[in-house]
């Protein structure tokens, strides 16, 4: 029998996500590009776009940040 390598680190990235720039909350709306993937029947993101963004607690354009969520 092999014995393979048990000492493997494996690394783990914490979980992500958009929050708003002014007030740091995670009630946004992203303004971005999808498409269509027929094969999957899913929508795809292409691209999230620099501006545009909607923050519903600050009800207003806001800019984004991407932090550890």
């Amino acid at each position: 029998m092999k014995s393979g390598n048990l000492n493997k680190v494996i690394e783990v990235k914490p979980p992500m996500k958009y929050v708003c720039k002014w007030c740091g909350s995670d009630d946004i709306t992203l303004e971005g590009y999808i498409t269509w993937c027929v094969e999957d029947q899913v929508y795809e993101v292409g691209e999230i776009a620099n501006s545009g963004h909607y923050c519903a607690t600050c009800d207003g354009e806001c800019r984004v940040d991407w932090v550890p969520a």
